[in-house]
């Protein structure tokens, strides 16, 4: 069953972005990292973050220049909620209650699932991000 196999926590290994051009390009940059976990009870967590992100010039978080927070903003998505697996269409249904973009909440993104070993693929439907459609492709591997 497919849901069974999803539960655990995953690490982000790449995020290759699509462009409706068919141009691809890495999408959190050349060394992104996260991670992602789905419990048994159909809750979810996922974080994904640039390889070597900017930091500010000051240690107060809420004192970034809005050049610093834009940066951190555009280099990390993180969205929690439930989850639900249809293993027929072999897609997970993300409901977010919590996220970075306030606009996921209340909406559904939904993930095509490919798994292979210890690998895990999960693939978008088309999202504009920048005024360009993109599609994701984000592969994990199992972590524990």
């Amino acid at each position: 069953m497919l849901k069974e196999e999803l539960v655990g926590t995953w690490r982000l290994v790449s995020l290759v972005t699509q462009r409706s051009d068919g141009s691809e390009r890495n999408g959190m940059g050349s060394n992104p990292c996260g991670q992602i976990m789905y419990d048994a009870l159909g809750n979810f967590s996922a974080h994904l973050m640039r390889g070597k992100p900017i930091p500010f010039a000051s240690d107060d978080m809420g004192s970034g220049t809005l050049e610093e927070i834009r940066a951190a903003f555009l280099g990390y998505v993180a969205y929690w909620g439930r989850y639900e697996v249809d293993e027929e269409q072999l897609l997970v249904r993300h409901f977010p209650e919590g996220s970075l973009f306030p606009n996921w909440l209340g909406q559904t993104q939904t993930r095509f699932v490919e798994l292979s070993g210890p690998r895990l693929i999960l693939s978008t439907p088309p999202i504009v991000f920048a005024g360009h459609e993109n599609r994701n492709i984000i592969t994990w591997e199992r972590a524990i």
